[in-house]
């Protein structure tokens, strides 16, 4: 009697130790899982911000030539065309 309490006890401990194991892994798979989809979200972002500030600071520097380029074919100095766009004469002489 006493060996046959003992195996039922040892059993349900096993039992409940494999649910807890079970309960655990399947928690750390959806933690896992949301912190994907998390991490893919935050990296969008930041991803699109990165590209907007790059496709920002591109169109400027094509509009600053742009400029450049009409003050040159009006027939502004090459140091006025300079201090006003921020680009060097070396750039303007170029275009």
């Amino acid at each position: 009697a006493l060996q046959e309490a003992y195996q039922n006890n040892l059993k349900a401990y096993r039992d409940n130790k494999n649910v807890l194991e079970t309960a655990r892994t399947e928690g750390e798979a959806k933690g896992f899982d949301a912190g994907k989809t998390e991490g893919k979200a935050e990296g969008l972002k930041e991803g699109m911000e990165l590209g907007e500030a790059k496709g920002l600071k591109e169109g400027k520097a094509e509009e600053k030539t742009e400029i450049a380029r009409k003050l040159k074919q009006r027939g502004i100095d090459h140091e006025t065309i300079a201090e006003i766009t921020g680009l060097s004469i070396a750039d303007i002489e170029k275009l």
